[in-house]
């Protein structure tokens, strides 16, 4: 337990530090030799013209706390992709969506005629890459399915039918639920709801105490949930058009077992605190869609649960530690993921 914490915040502290550095992503449009020294730079503000026939090399986004630090590193991302010329087209001062400055610049190539002339060309179409604003505040929507794999052991001491029950109950399906908001483009806070179900029915025999031989069924349908808050980092690539996931989950964990014992009917529920850790990659299809895939592990061990005879009435048990039930499960999914 104690490493599962130092691990979650460990994690909580990367995010916090990503997102509180500045960050400056490019998209490159045509390769040139950075400038040589004592090549000059001009730098254009959104209210100055755009130059004509100039030629765009560079998209540049930065987004953090100090203004002048950040022109500093656009400038510096120009100089390195042999622009002459950098035109700041966007600048969002911090605001109620981030506590950040956010840039977006296009670095040029210019002779010394067209930098000289300050008539206004075209508008670049480039405004999907433009758009700093919205890499800030946004919220997300997710819904996945797959499937995984149960971890708990096998329990020593059961019978053939029960041990083969047993293992038939090591892989089931999952489906996710989730909605988040992101604060900037790297940390992000959401609601999450997943489920994994697994079944299995086996016939059995039991011996009566007259010698008679009866004929019956194990049943089970098992559903192990989670319902918590999630903690998402989310790591741009530099095609600013996928990112890799990180995601901490914490809440409530529960095993629910609707079941069957010898045509006897019964219900077990218990519920524990659980932790979920997510690795996925989101693939975007769309300005506001993309195709996801995760790995995921849920952990979380039951102490004590309630069983539900077919009369209605109900039993308190409590476990020993070498009984505890764990509901650790290790899932693969692939789904959809709508961004706002």
């Amino acid at each position: 337990m104690m490493n599962m914490r130092i691990a979650a915040l460990f994690l909580i502290c990367v995010l916090f530090l990503a997102g509180c550095s500045p960050k400056v992503t490019t998209t490159l449009i045509k390769a040139k030799a950075p400038l040589e020294e004592g090549e000059e730079l001009t730098v254009l503000q959104p209210e100055d013209p755009e130059l004509a026939n100039a030629v765009p090399v560079k998209v540049i986004r930065a987004i953090g706390p100090e203004y002048h630090p950040l022109v500093a590193m656009v400038e510096k991302q120009a100089v390195d992709a042999g622009a002459n010329v950098v035109k700041i087209e966007n600048h969002y001062a911090p605001d109620i969506a981030s506590s950040k400055h956010r840039i977006a610049a296009i670095a040029y190539w210019a002779d010394d005629s067209v930098r000289a002339d300050s008539v206004r060309i075209g508008p670049v179409q480039l405004k999907e890459y433009l758009d700093v604003k919205k890499e800030t505040g946004s919220f997300r929507a997710s819904v996945q399915g797959g499937g995984a794999y149960y971890t708990a052991k096998i329990p020593d001491g059961l019978s053939a039918v029960e041990e083969s029950h047993q293992k038939n109950m090591k892989w089931g399906f999952t489906y996710d639920a989730e909605v988040a908001y992101f604060f900037g483009e790297t940390v992000g806070i959401g609601a999450r709801f997943h489920d994994l179900h697994v079944w299995d029915e086996m016939p059995m025999s039991l011996v009566m105490t007259d010698g008679s031989i009866t004929n019956g069924y194990m049943k089970d349908h098992v559903d192990i949930w989670f319902a918590g808050l999630v903690i998402k980092g989310r790591l741009p690539l530099p095609s600013r058009r996928d990112a890799v996931m990180l995601n901490y989950g914490f809440g409530i964990a529960g095993e629910s077992d609707r079941g069957e014992l010898m045509s006897v009917p019964y219900k077990i529920k218990g519920t524990t605190l659980g932790h979920l850790f997510e690795v996925g990659y989101d693939l975007s299809v769309s300005k506001n869609f993309a195709i996801g895939a995760s790995v995921s592990y849920l952990l979380g061990t039951i102490r004590d649960y309630t069983v539900y005879g077919n009369t209605g009435k109900s039993q308190h048990v409590s476990l020993a530690e070498d009984n505890f039930e764990h509901l650790g499960h290790v899932g693969i999914s692939i789904g959809l993921r709508y961004n706002l």
